[in-house]
């Protein structure tokens, strides 16, 4: 009798346990999801690491009941392995939408997302990746702004000799390109070099000798500090300038002076000090810039899942209301962001420039 009622009754155990699992699974299935698809590891692994930390923050603040689920996928900054992460959260995971990080990675996304139906948001100056697709986006800095603030600052600082380092990523080449039909007759020099290669003495060594007035830093970690470093070491006493990867605190840490007074394109910052330090308090250290696009590209997200017409909101709207201000959508599907021009001060911090 005793063995029969406790077998009954472990049955019954074992059944309602099943029951709510099975339930508990079903609930997850349903729920809305974003894909991310970032550098975890690799040369860009502590860009990825902010933008991950950026995005559940933003999930924290407008989705504080996690009814979104968000799963993120390492591609080590490898387009390779951007395209099989892509499928691999499409036809297995099914997400809702996407949310991708550099020119490189976007571009090869974006057809993928535009065939599947799956609205993407690149977080990338590579706006072009939007045109003529219906579901791709992206926000980043307004590439126009970026371009005008530093040909204005090049132009203001009366440098009259410019050259170029670059990073082979899509969206620096893009800037370079640019930026030598802004001040045609400046630059005297362009180089570019891979992404991860470290080995770049022989090439300061060659713009020490070229010794122009300014040179535009359109590189990513860890080439930032390294190659400022190297040429500062060879003497080299002239202006730096570059694009957003050099707002990276570690990068600034690591060139150990050799960044100071550098310029450089930024978010407009009158609105960011609530989020810098919720991040800090969060995660003991300040984000990259990217942080920041990534904080947005998930409140905004967030904000269409929300709207039960994920495609049709992010279509329908004309300008999203962020923490850097308002980000008004063009005919490439780019949310631009607000720009201003940010100097590093001797003491690493970042300051606002008005020229």
């Amino acid at each position: 009798m005793y063995n029969k009622s406790s077998a009954c009754l472990t049955s019954f155990l074992l059944a309602f346990i099943l029951i709510c699992h099975s339930n508990l699974l079903a609930e997850e299935r349903s729920k809305a999801s974003i894909g991310v698809i970032l550098a975890l590891s690799g040369p860009l692994a502590e860009v990825g690491e902010s933008i991950k930390n950026s995005i559940l923050l933003a999930q924290e603040n407008y989705d504080g009941e996690k009814k979104v689920k968000i799963i993120f996928e390492d591609d080590e900054f490898k387009t390779k392995n951007s395209v099989t992460a892509a499928n691999k959260l499409i036809n297995i995971d099914k997400v809702d939408s996407l949310i991708t990080f550099s020119g490189g990675t976007s571009n090869a996304v974006a057809s993928i997302a535009e065939k599947n139906k799956i609205p993407m948001l690149g977080i990338t100056a590579l706006s072009s990746i939007g045109i003529d697709r219906k579901y791709v986006f992206s926000l980043f800095l307004s590439k126009q702004g970026q371009i005008d603030i530093l040909a204005q600052a090049a132009k203001k600082t009366k440098l009259k000799r410019l050259s170029i380092i670059t990073s082979t990523q899509e969206a620096l080449i893009f800037l370079k390109d640019e930026l030598i039909k802004k001040i045609p007759g400046k630059i005297i020099s362009s180089d570019e070099v891979i992404p991860g290669d470290i080995n770049l003495n022989s090439l300061a060594s060659k713009v020490r000798l070229e010794n122009p007035d300014g040179i535009f830093l359109f590189l990513l970690p860890p080439q930032i500090s390294l190659f400022s470093k190297q040429l500062r070491q060879q003497g080299y006493r002239g202006k730096f300038l570059g694009g957003p990867p050099i707002f990276n605190p570690s990068e600034i840490k690591a060139a150990n002076g050799a960044l100071t007074k550098a310029w450089f394109p930024g978010p407009e910052s009158t609105y960011l000090s609530e989020y810098l330090s919720n991040y800090e308090d969060k995660y003991s250290k300040l984000p990259i810039s990217e942080g920041l696009y990534a904080y947005e590209s998930a409140h905004l997200l967030i904000k269409a899942i929300f709207s039960k017409n994920l495609i049709g909101y992010l279509s329908n709207l004309k300008q999203f209301s962020g923490i850097a201000g308002s980000y008004y959508k063009n005919s490439d599907n780019a949310f631009q962001i607000p720009v201003e021009l940010r100097e590093i001060s001797e003491t690493g911090e970042v300051l606002r420039v008005d020229l």
